[in-house]
C-alpha cells in the first residue's frame, strides 16, 4: 500500500522496528539502507509549489497539456519500476553508455534495445516488459487519473509507449557523475512541468517494513546536486531525427555559398576550411528539467546574381555543440564543427549567429544578420542581409556578428592581443559563452 509520508518522526521507530523484521525481499532491503537526506522539503513548501505549477498549467495549450498529462504517467510508471534494482541498472547502463550528448537514455532505447546503439544492440527487457506490465494494469502511482478502475486497469487506452518513442522522451539524470550507479540509493523521479524549466514536484521512496511509501519533494537544480534525480523530459540532442529514426553519423554540410568578386589576396587562398572547435558556457540556459545546453550556429554571406540582384546565402544549425550542465565553466569539443566548408577569397563578410536549442514544441522566430560589404562593378559597397527562421528556442539570438575576413584571419591565431585558447583567438558573448574558431588550409 502507498502512503504520503508527512514527516519524519516515525524514522526512529521504523529504524528499530527493522532490525527485529526482515525485510520482504532484496530490493526492499536495499530500500532500507538509503541515508536520509540533509535537505528534506517542507510540506508546506510542496502545497505551495502544487498551487503555483496549478495556475501555470491553466494556462497551457491543448497540445501542451496533453505534453505535461503524458510525462507524468510514464513518470509515474518508472516510479513503480525504481523500485527493482535489474530496472534501475538498465536504466543507469543506458545513461552511462554515453551514446547521447547529455546524461540521458531515450524510451525508444529501452523499448526497442536490440535495435539500440546505446545497449550495443543487446537485449535488455527489464522496463519494456516492466513499464508495460505496469501500463496494462492500471498498477502505478496516479492512474486514476488516466482512466483506470477496477473494472478497466487500461485506463483511458491511449498508447503512452509509441507517444514517448515518437516524442523523442527519455529519462535524464543530471550530475549523474555525483553517484556511483551501483548503491542502494534509488533516485527521485520526476518530470518536466512545461510551463517552465526550473522546479516540480518529485517522488522520492521511503521503505517502510515490508513495503514503501514516498515522499513528496520539490526537485530543482540544488537538489538534483545532492541527490539522484531522474527527470522524463524532452530529448534536444541530434541522434534521433523528427521521424523518430537513430541519426549515428552527423549530417553532411554541404557546399559553401557561392563566392562573389573581391576579397583579401594576402591571406590564404587554398582550400579554407573554418570550423567551431572548442566552447566553454557561462550560465545555464536552461532549468534544471531543460537539461544541458544546446548551442547551435548560423552563417551566411552574399550571393549576386548576373544581373547584379542579390540573393541571401543562409545555412542554420551548421556548427553544434551539445553540452551536459556539469561542463560549465570548462572548455569542451563540439560536436559537429564545421561552420564553413571553405570559406573563399572572394567572399569579403559573412555574417555569424548563435541560439540555444529547446525542446518539445516551442518555436522562436530568429533573425539574424547585418551590414556586410560587397564588390558590386568594381565599386565596394555596403548591404544590409537577414535570416529569419522559426528555431526551437525559448530565448533570444545569443551572437550576431559580421566577420570580415581579413579581420578573421588576421585575429585568428595566438599572435593577437586578445584572449586565446590551445593557439587560437577565442570569441564570444563575455559572461555567457565563448569559443575557437580555427582553419585549416587544404
Amino acid at each position: 500500500m502507498k502512503k504520503l509520508l508527512n514527516c519524519w518522526y516515525f524514522l526512529p521507530a521504523f529504524m528499530a522496528l527493522s532490525a527485529l523484521f526482515p525485510a520482504c525481499n532484496k530490493d526492499i532491503e536495499e530500500l532500507s539502507k538509503q541515508p536520509v537526506s540533509d535537505a528534506i522539503t517542507s510540506i508546506r513548501d510542496v502545497a505551495d509549489l502544487k498551487v503555483q505549477l496549478e495556475s501555470r498549467s491553466e494556462e497551457l495549450t491543448s497540445e501542451q497539456q496533453e505534453q505535461l498529462q503524458r510525462l507524468r504517467q510514464a513518470a509515474s510508471i518508472i516510479f513503480e519500476l525504481v523500485k527493482n534494482s535489474e530496472a534501475r541498472a538498465e536504466i543507469m547502463d543506458g545513461v552511462r553508455s554515453a551514446f547521447y550528448e547529455d546524461e540521458s537514455i531515450a524510451f525508444k532505447d529501452l523499448f526497442n534495445s536490440t535495435q539500440s546503439p546505446a545497449f550495443d544492440h543487446q537485449s535488455r527487457q527489464v522496463i519494456n516488459n516492466g513499464f508495460q506490465s505496469k501500463l496494462s494494469n492500471g498498477d502505478y502511482m496516479n492512474s486514476s487519473e488516466y482512466g483506470v478502475t477496477p473494472s478497466n486497469p487500461g485506463g483511458d487506452g491511449f498508447d503512452l509507449k509509441s507517444y514517448l518513442e515518437c516524442n523523442k522522451i527519455q529519462v535524464y539524470w543530471p550530475y549523474s557523475e555525483n553517484w556511483d550507479g551501483q548503491s542502494s540509493v534509488t533516485p527521485t523521479i520526476s518530470y518536466h512541468p512545461i510551463e517552465q524549466e526550473d522546479v516540480n514536484i518529485g517522488w522520492k521512496l521511503v521503505p517502510v517494513i515490508g513495503d514503501y511509501t514516498y515522499e513528496e519533494v520539490v526537485v530543482d537544480d540544488t537538489f538534483a546536486q545532492g541527490n539522484p534525480v531522474w527527470v522524463i523530459n524532452f530529448y534536444e540532442g541530434d541522434k534521433i531525427d523528427d521521424n523518430c529514426e537513430y541519426v549515428t553519423e552527423p549530417s553532411d554540410p554541404g557546399e559553401p555559398v557561392d563566392p562573389r568578386s573581391g576579397g583579401c589576396e594576402e591571406f590564404p587562398q587554398d582550400r579554407v576550411e573554418v570550423d567551431v572547435q572548442k566552447i566553454k558556457f557561462f550560465k545555464q540556459y536552461d532549468g534544471i528539467f531543460g537539461g544541458g545546453p544546446e548551442f547551435r550556429w548560423v552563417r551566411g554571406n552574399i550571393i549576386l546574381n548576373a544581373d547584379g540582384t542579390q540573393v541571401t546565402g543562409v545555412v542554420p544549425a551548421f556548427s553544434k555543440a551539445n553540452l551536459r550542465r556539469r561542463d560549465k565553466y570548462d572548455w569542451k569539443t563540439t560536436s559537429q564543427p564545421i561552420w564553413d566548408t571553405n570559406w573563399e577569397v572572394e567572399t569579403d563578410d559573412q555574417f555569424v549567429g548563435l541560439y540555444e536549442e529547446d525542446g518539445g514544441n516551442q518555436t522562436h522566430t530568429v533573425t539574424i544578420g547585418g551590414t556586410i560589404k560587397i564588390k558590386l562593378f568594381g565599386q565596394e559597397e555596403s548591404t544590409t542581409i537577414g535570416y529569419s527562421g522559426q528555431f526551437k528556442s525559448k530565448d533570444e539570438v545569443i551572437y550576431n556578428v559580421q566577420y570580415d575576413r581579413c579581420w578573421y584571419f588576421e585575429t585568428s591565431d595566438d599572435n593577437t592581443p586578445f584572449e586565446n585558447y590551445q593557439g587560437w583567438n577565442v570569441r564570444g558573448v563575455t559572461g555567457e559563452v565563448k569559443w575557437t574558431m580555427p582553419y585549416i588550409e587544404w
